[in-house]
């Protein structure tokens, strides 16, 4: 089932110039069926060095969000590399690298809140950083991830797994 439209990727590939790099469009359905994220992304150079697109859409194909990872120098971007719907359907996940090779060992995590369309950066929230490309899911929008947080002196904590509820990490 297609939700991105062929005029949305023709303008993509226009805007970004992408004829030099691999993409990929990769499109999660909410598990209640009413949502659409599609994640478009650029391989730049065959290595990893990957930066994306987020587009929230419903079923009918209305948009309701999108947010742009993409440099202009392919060096500073972000690229998507892995995401999820909460079991609840409310939040779409997604952690991502740095394109570039910059903040190794660190995976900015964001999610999608949908019943307000905002997306938020999880390490603002927690003070922290992720520092694993891999989550869980738990009912009904916990995320599991591995954290480091900052500490009141400036230095890190060890890093820690923990189960992050969505609905009361926006709250904060």
């Amino acid at each position: 089932m297609k939700f991105l439209s062929l005029i949305t990727l023709v303008m993509l590939f226009q805007q970004y110039g992408l004829s030099g790099g691999k993409s990929k469009l990769t499109q999660y359905l909410s598990r209640d069926s009413s949502m659409v994220a599609s994640v478009f992304t650029v391989d730049y150079d065959g290595n990893g060095n990957t930066e994306s697109k987020v587009e929230f859409r419903t079923r009918k194909g209305e948009l309701i969000a999108a947010k742009s990872f993409m440099s202009g120098d392919r060096a500073h971007g972000l690229g998507v590399i892995k995401a999820a719907w909460t079991l609840d359907s409310e939040f779409f996940v997604f952690i991502a690298i740095a394109s570039g090779g910059q903040e190794s060992g660190h995976f900015p995590t964001f999610f999608f809140d949908r019943s307000n369309h905002q997306l938020y950066m999880i390490e603002k929230l927690l003070n922290g950083n992720v520092t694993d490309p891999e989550f869980e899911l738990e009912y009904p929008d916990g995320i599991i991830i591995t954290i480091r947080d900052r500490l009141p002196s400036g230095k890190s904590s060890e890093a820690i797994t923990r189960t992050v509820y969505l609905s009361k990490l926006k709250e904060k």
